[in-house]
């Protein structure tokens, strides 16, 4: 799928929910940590983080 984002598009960003202990597979993919905020799902705040490649052709 990145292969065919990279012929769109230079960079990506990802946002996962904090709790999600697979979120670590974008660290292990090369993603670096950009911030973190919340979101709102079914009246429940949630702890989320954002992750992003500068530049996925690589």
């Amino acid at each position: 799928m990145v292969d065919h984002l990279a012929t769109r598009f230079r960079s990506m960003l990802v946002w996962v929910l904090a709790e999600n202990h697979s979120r670590h597979f974008y660290e292990a993919l090369g993603a670096t940590y950009i911030r973190d905020g919340t979101v709102t799902i079914a009246g429940k705040e949630l702890k989320e983080v954002a992750y992003g490649w500068s530049d996925i052709r690589k």
